[in-house]
């Protein structure tokens, strides 16, 4: 009976520690990295239950490859980079705690990602997530729906098994390609899909649903830049703004403007 009364009493301890550690962890150093439990008001690396925060002022570069929180929130000034070859995971297993990004998010280089793994998520805010390669990537696991409410521009990938809806903006506008390639594409009549800045600048769109997506949003194509369809197309009720470029729809694909309501 005493054996059975000390294991009992040691699981306890240990189910209190665990979930101590599921909390809000703030990043405290002006600019450091991730992986160091000193940078943290929490006092420990953060964790996939911990509610991630970067103030406004601090600059907080991910360096492993296996960085991973419950979400995400980055405060108007504050500053995260994603280094080429890392990884941050957000695991909001409830679906209560929505990234939030007013301040900027950077995918720095080569295979840089920013994974959403459970669950239906959201990135809301006013500020951007930016890519900086054509390997960089916001990846979307089986089964989730990321809902972008921020902008997201740059060189990057938007792939993955899941849903990817467009509440925001999604910009290319550097030399590179911005390629979305999902299972399928949403977005509503706030969304703008947009190319500029670059005469290679490339949007490519590559949708794996066998159902044609009935888009809403307004796309605008200036300074020489391309929109690519690679995949079976879409139709919009949104209008096209072209002032210069090329629309390039691969055989038996279509991109259909100004849809009827």
């Amino acid at each position: 009976m005493k054996r059975s009364l000390m294991i009992s009493a040691a699981l306890l301890a240990w189910g209190l520690q665990t979930a101590a550690h599921a909390e809000t962890c703030t990043f405290t150093q002006t600019s450091s990295n991730w992986n160091t439990a000193g940078n943290w008001d929490c006092s420990h690396v953060p964790t996939a239950a911990d509610l991630v925060t970067i103030p406004s002022g601090k600059t907080c570069a991910v360096d492993i490859t296996n960085a991973v929180a419950d979400t995400l929130s980055v405060a108007s000034t504050g500053v995260l980079n994603i280094q080429s070859g890392k990884k941050l995971a957000l695991d909001d297993d409830d679906g209560t705690n929505n990234t939030t990004i007013t301040g900027t998010v950077n995918l720095q280089g080569s295979t840089s990602e920013l994974a959403f793994t459970s669950n239906d998520q959201t990135i809301g805010g006013a500020g951007k997530i930016s890519g900086a390669d054509n390997a960089a990537k916001i990846s979307i696991a089986s089964g989730v729906t990321l809902t972008n409410e921020s902008t997201i521009e740059g060189k990057l990938e938007i792939g993955g098994a899941g849903q990817f809806q467009n509440f925001g903006t999604v910009r290319i506008n550097t030399t590179g390609t911005l390629l979305i390639d999902c299972e399928s594409i949403e977005d509503d009549d706030t969304a703008l899909w947009e190319i500029s800045g670059s005469t290679a600048a490339i949007l490519r769109i590559n949708v794996n649903s066998e159902d044609v997506p009935i888009l809403d949003g307004d796309w605008s194509i200036a300074d020489g830049g391309k929109l690519d369809v690679d995949s079976i197309g879409f139709f919009t009720h949104g209008t096209l703004d072209w002032e210069s470029g090329v629309v390039d729809v691969d055989g038996g694909c279509f991109a259909y403007f100004g849809l009827p309501l």
